[in-house]
């Protein structure tokens, strides 16, 4: 019976210190973290597929969303210099609409022409390889506008990120 006693003696004791013990009801909120950077901010998506989000192709989709973040703290889109790499597969999504359904087999028209046009007025530096485009027999003049081409889709990946661009794939 004393040890029992004891143990609910320690037990009290240990529940009066500060922070040692919380009821499931007195649980702290999330820490809200803030942004650490919101100037000069740079980043490269890679985008090797042609997978879709909301009937866009993904990297386009998420480049658009990251601009929203951003805005949404505060940060202008000024202040984001985001490139879009695209390569393989994934380069459908960036040409006129012949050349797509040529490349997709589809009939309908290039879903993302529209969001490339947002994009590119918004800064956003969207990018083709050319090695692709050999390979796929794409021409510039099947390109969306504002859509420039990189020699190699690796080597101008490999210059962002020395240059200090932050990383990110898509497939």
């Amino acid at each position: 019976m004393r040890l029992k006693h004891l143990f609910l003696a320690a037990g009290v004791a240990l529940a009066a210190l500060p922070g040692f013990a919380q009821s499931p009801t007195s649980a702290t909120a999330p820490r809200q973290i803030p942004l650490k950077h919101t100037t000069g901010i740079k980043a490269v998506y890679q985008v090797s597929d042609l997978a879709e989000h909301d009937g866009y192709n993904k990297g386009l989709f998420y480049s658009r969303k990251l601009l929203q973040s951003y805005e949404r703290q505060g940060v202008p889109a000024n202040q984001v210099d985001l490139h879009l790499v695209y390569h393989s597969a994934a380069i459908p999504a960036l040409l006129q609409d012949s050349a797509y359904q040529r490349l997709t087999g589809k009939s309908e028209a290039n879903p993302n022409s529209s969001l490339v046009s947002d994009l590119t007025k918004m800064g956003v530096h969207v990018e083709i390889c050319g090695d692709t485009m050999k390979q796929k027999d794409v021409q510039p003049a099947d390109l969306l506008p504002g859509v420039d081409i990189v020699p190699g889709a690796y080597p101008r990946l490999i210059d962002l990120q020395l240059d200090g661009y932050a990383y990110i794939k898509f497939e």
